[in-house]
């Protein structure tokens, strides 16, 4: 009986622990496999599931998930490419249009005619605008895990893009404001930055009050990491509008009429900071404020 009270509990737990080992042996290429999916998104389909090399269910399963990634990846290809090939084909006869237009312009000497065709070169350059965005969405989905980076001040880089915009600012009555920490390096690609704090300060100037200052502030936080703001008041996004707002051609439905734009600017920002491993984020108060926020890594020092 003593015996009997001993051995029962001891080989129910000697079980139990061989059963758990067991299971846990037999699920460990799941688990692997599991934690694969976890990274694989649409920017970076090239990656693939870890297969076992026994012959069984969990490497069939491996396999057929990997063939279906391969397919996603040649459909994700196919698309970009065609954008970028669209593109270039479409801005030469863009370009050509425009001037021709111009050029009629010049030669009429009926006012009706020549705001006719005035409207015609307005949307011509807004068409060419989009076509712009839609190349340079499709280089930047085609950029390489390595980019050609170089290391920058980025204050000095906001200062010499707000000398370049702000006669544009004037002319709706706006000013800027720009606080920023001394030296503050960053390595990037240089012209995607510069396209990147261009998008955001446009955007500033276009959905703000006539009379308003724009903020813009650059500092390094505590956790070595650079953060930049850039504040206007105005019109300001809706709450149900935020999560959308870095999505393709995504325009808000209460600026749609209102604005010029094609609803890229956003989703490219978005994609630069990205490359860049950073993040950036928006804050908005409807009828008041929006901040738009980027967090970036600093280089070692």
């Amino acid at each position: 009986q003593t015996i009997f009270y001993i051995s029962f509990p001891l080989a129910f737990m000697l079980s139990a622990v061989a059963g758990y080992l067991i299971v846990r042996i037999g699920f460990h290429p799941l688990t692997v496999m599991i934690e694969s999916t976890k990274h694989i998104s649409e920017k970076n389909l090239s990656e693939r599931l870890p297969t076992p090399s026994s012959n069984n269910e969990m490497r069939t399963l491996g396999m057929s998930f990997n063939r279906m990634i391969e397919r996603l990846e040649s459909a994700f290809q196919s698309q970009r490419q065609f954008i970028a090939d669209a593109s270039h084909e479409i801005r030469s006869p863009l370009t050509i249009i425009s001037a021709e237009l111009e050029y009629a312009k010049r030669s009429l000497e009926d006012g009706e005619a020549k705001e006719s065709i005035q409207i015609s070169i307005d949307e011509v350059d807004h068409l060419k605008n989009i076509t712009n965005n839609l190349l340079l969405l499709a280089k930047l989905d085609a950029t390489p895990t390595e980019l050609h980076v170089s290391e920058f001040r980025l204050d000095e880089m906001v200062s010499d893009c707000l000398r370049k915009i702000k006669h544009l600012a004037a002319s709706n009555g706006n000013s800027f404001e720009f606080d920023s920490d001394e030296n503050v390096n960053i390595t990037g690609n240089k012209d995607q930055f510069n396209s990147l704090i261009n998008i955001l300060l446009d955007n500033a100037v276009k959905y703000s009050s006539s009379g308003s200052v724009i903020r813009v502030r650059i500092a390094v936080t505590a956790g070595r990491q650079i953060e930049m703001t850039v504040n206007n008041t105005g019109s300001g996004i809706l709450p149900e509008e935020l999560p959308f707002i870095f999505k393709r051609f995504y325009r808000s439905g209460s600026l749609r009429n209102e604005k010029t734009g094609s609803g890229l600017g956003l989703a490219i920002a978005q994609r630069i900071v990205m490359l860049h491993g950073g993040e950036i984020t928006a804050v908005s108060v409807p009828h008041e404020t929006t901040t738009f926020t980027i967090t970036l890594p600093q280089p070692p020092v």
